[in-house]
């Protein structure tokens, strides 16, 4: 019988079983009363009718001009930096962005504001991808721009089926998974200078993470945070 355990024996111990020591998360449940109906959009991402494509879409924002902190391989002791103090003069920006579940691609384009002017400006862009006898079903959350009747009779009117998602449920709208890399890659211990330097650093990485996303880095970034949208 072992009467005492040191607690670095445990921790090994307990690593060798899968096990990590991780912080607390919080979980919100849904009070949507269509919950179970709307979480019918896990069957679109499992199987797409026929001649139709499945295209997450959400914003991404807002994007300020300030430090980003991030991780980085340095000396013991001696970590990077950013400026701690700084003014922020350059306002905000947003990003518009859709996912094709079943080609694997990100697209992402920025804008000043999310308006409904400009969830309509980068809906007609998706929709010119394809053509226009393939059947959109657009996955998105409940934000007031996408309820609009202009939205509603634009998807009306070009083939394409809005597929809301319940109410705080976000994780079933698989771009969420997505932005985790945009964060990572092109944000995270960055300090640009201005709205367009930033802009050009994530764009390259979508267009990096397009040519790359079959790879097990990429993968491996996305995928815990997709399959839980897929259990769920």
């Amino acid at each position: 019988m072992v009467k005492e355990l040191h607690a670095t024996t445990l921790g090994r111990i307990l690593r060798d079983q899968g096990f990590s020591f991780q912080r607390t998360k919080t979980w919100k449940e849904s009070p949507d009363p269509a919950f179970a109906a709307k979480k019918c959009v896990c069957a679109l991402y499992r199987a797409a009718p026929p001649n139709a494509r499945v295209i997450c879409f959400d914003e991404f924002g807002p994007i300020e001009v300030r430090p980003y902190h991030g991780r980085a391989w340095r000396l013991v002791r001696h970590p990077a930096r950013l400026r701690a103090t700084y003014r922020r003069l350059h306002g905000t920006r947003q990003y518009l962005a859709a996912y094709d579940v079943a080609d694997n691609r990100l697209l992402m384009r920025c804008y000043r504001r999310k308006r409904c002017r400009e969830v309509l400006l980068f809906l007609t862009h998706i929709r010119s991808r394809y053509p226009l006898a393939t059947r959109l079903y657009l996955v998105l959350d409940n934000f007031s721009p996408h309820t609009r009747h202009e939205v509603r009779d634009w998807a009306a009117d070009h083939n394409v089926e809005l597929v809301f998602t319940p109410t705080y449920a976000s994780w079933l709208n698989r771009i969420e998974a997505i932005f985790s890399g945009v964060r990572y890659f092109a944000l995270a211990n960055s300090d640009y200078p201005d709205h367009e330097h930033s802009r050009r650093a994530i764009l390259a990485y979508v267009a990096w993470r397009n040519r790359h996303r079959h790879t097990e880095l990429v993968k491996r970034l996305e995928k815990h945070k997709m399959s839980f949208a897929t259990r769920h």
